[in-house]
Order: C-alpha cells, then structure tokens, then sequence
C-alpha cells in the first residue's frame, strides 16, 4: 500500500461498583490496594518522605480504596490530636472502607471492660481469634491451626451480639456483619449471589471477620421444617465458600445462634464451625459485675447489690440491664429530682421482669455441647 492505514478507534470508560449486569468480555475490575500499595498512595497524599512512619495506618486500614485513603487524610486536618499521626489515626475510625459498607451494620466502639464479667469467656474468644495474629510464631512452633469458624450459642440476651462488637473493635479486623433472614430474596440465586459477594469482598479486605448473627436462620437442618428449597441452596453455597477459604486467607466465621440444635451437622464439621463457645446465663460474680456496671451513677443502698446478685439467678444479662433502668425509672416517677434508687424500686421491677429462659432450654444447650443433638 502506498498510504498507511490510519485505525480511528473509540473507546468509552464505564465506572461502577455492580458489573453483575455487564458482559463478561468488558469487565475489567479493580482490587482493593495491597498494604504496600496503601503505604505508597499515603505517603502521596500526606507529602511525606520515604522515612516517614506510616507503616502502621497502612496495616490498619485493610480494605480501603484510594479515595478512602484520601477521605482519611482530609479528615485529619479537622481533628484533634497531638501529633499528625495521631490525628490520621483519629480520621481513619471514622471513614468506612467503600467495599465493604454494604455488609457492616453499626458497630460501636466496644471494648472488653464494657462487656460485665464473663471473664473465662472473653479469654477464650481472644484465644480462639486475636492469639493467632499476635502470637503466630508460637502457634506456628506447636503446629497448632487457628479455628476456621467459630460459633456462639447461648440463651437470648447474654451477649453474644455485643462479644462479637467487642471482638471487632479489640482485633483491628475488618467487620462484615449479616443477619442470617437478611439475605434471603424473592429471587431466584440473589440469595446464593449475596453469600459469594460477602465472602469475595471478605477475601478481598483481609484480615476480616465475617459475623452472622442469627446462623440457624442460613444453616438450618436440611430436610426439617425450618428448611426450604431456598435455605438449602444458602446452605450449600455457604458451605461450598467455607470450604473454599485457605488457612492462610485471614477470613474468619464467627456466628451467633439461640438454637444450636437445629443447625445442620455439615456446619459443624472441622474446618467450618468446628469451634462451639457457649455464652450461657451469667453466674454470681458476672452478674454483679452487670448491675455495678449499670448502676454506677444511682446512689444505692450498701447491701442492694448482693440483694440483687441472690434475686437474679436465671436472669440474662439484658433481663438484668432491664431490671436497673426500670428500678431507675420507678424512682423518677415518684420524684424526677431523685438521685437515689431503693431497694423498694427494685422489688416492685422483679415482680415484673421475670426470667424467660426456660429450664427445658438449657438442658438443650448441655447437650449440645456433649455432642447429643
């Protein structure tokens, strides 16, 4: 050819966050920076030299996109602190990870001492989730493996919901948290599709906690009445993701239930749920933590709270954050100005709440953990 042949082509760039909808053949997607990517985008943002600690605000924020990074740094002009780092440090608690909003549910800043007592219970839970990050190198030397799930089964109300709060704000994992009936759709597979997103989106942000609150709603025996078509093909997909996950992908399960005992047994199995914690009934020395706890600012009588301790066997412990704010507010109404809560107050409130945890329900609980379902 005498004359070189000149290619027009137009090209058209679609920013999104669902490409569900999009063909395969045009999807380019874009992961999350590793931590060595978000220690460079920092030191961008921040005009800081290589020498420059920000090594720690790149470990902790795992699952932050670069426009996170930057919301992080913008923020710290506007906050208080006395250092730069410190301040940057301050802006990160409050930016949410763009990936990952869709899954987090309000977590508030939950600290072991705002759980009461329960001390045995904590131990184990950091031994189980936050020894193995802090201690790799001991579990590596005794060839001990991490759980791969954890599952927490107790009465209602004895703080599940807020040992696994805690557990996100003490480990510095990422949180991802669902209620088991949320993901169920009218749709044909948006259930089974919601499971993969989660744990694609876990594997992406790791090191990351998948919470499910409510499991037996997902994991219900298969063939009893609880289960349906639809929480059987959940079921199957969940586990299909949990045998998917390697030892090494920093993706936890930690899962909460009242009724252990209609899980399904696969959930169950070494590397799935293969760690049961049970969160029973607060005994003596955990309830009195509770009710000092949660009438540290009434003025009491000296030997109401051993009052208290002997009257609230089989209570759980929100039966037991009732009973105070109720006692509290009897003495409102006899006077608003009242500083001082008596044991009348007290007395009239446990005629009223009562213990709902019935005894048939704790013998369930025991076998369970003996193995007899």
């Amino acid at each position: 050819l005498s004359t070189p042949l000149v290619f027009q082509c137009a090209g058209v760039i679609l920013s999104i966050r669902s490409a569900d909808d999009l063909d395969l053949g045009i999807r380019v997607e874009v992961d999350v920076p590793s931590e060595e990517e978000r220690l460079e985008i920092l030191r961008s943002l921040t005009g800081r030299p290589p020498d420059y600690d920000l090594v720690e605000l790149a470990k902790r924020t795992h699952g932050f996109t670069g426009g996170d990074l930057k919301s992080i740094v913008t923020a710290a002009r506007f906050t208080e602190g006395t250092s730069e780092n410190e301040r940057l440090e301050n802006a990160r608690k409050r930016v949410r990870p763009t990936g990952i909003r869709q899954f987090i549910l309000e977590v508030p800043h939950v600290r072991w001492d705002d759980i009461g007592g329960n001390e045995e219970l904590k131990l184990e839970i950091q031994q189980a989730v936050i020894w193995p990050r802090q201690h790799k190198d001991a579990f590596e030397r005794f060839g001990i493996d991490p759980p791969s799930g954890i599952l927490l089964y107790g009465p209602p109300g004895c703080s599940k919901t807020l040992v696994a709060r805690a557990l996100a704000s003490e480990s510095k994992m990422n949180f991802l948290a669902v209620k088991g009936p949320e993901l169920f759709s009218k749709w044909v597979g948006e259930s089974e599709k919601a499971i993969r997103d989660l744990f694609t989106r876990a594997r992406q942000v790791a090191p990351t906690i998948v919470f499910f609150d409510e499991i037996d709603a997902v994991g219900a025996s298969r063939g009893s009445e609880k289960s349906s078509g639809v929480s059987d093909r959940v079921l199957a997909q969940l586990l299909t993701e949990l045998d998917g996950l390697e030892k090494q992908s920093g993706v936890l399960l930690l899962a909460a239930t009242n009724r252990p005992d209609q899980l399904d047994s696969a959930l169950l199995r070494p590397g799935r749920l293969d760690r049961a914690i049970y969160v029973g009934l607060p005994n003596s020395e955990t309830r009195r933590a509770i009710i000092k706890m949660r009438t540290s600012r009434m003025l009491l009588q000296p030997d109401i709270v051993e009052k208290l301790v002997d009257k609230t066997r089989g209570y759980s412990g929100a039966e037991l954050v009732a009973v105070c704010r109720q006692a509290a507010l009897l003495a409102m109404r006899e006077n608003i100005a009242a500083t001082t809560v008596k044991w009348t107050h007290f007395e009239e409130t446990l005629e009223t709440i009562v213990p709902r945890t019935e005894p048939h329900m704790l013998e369930a609980y025991e076998r369970f953990r003996r193995g007899v379902i």
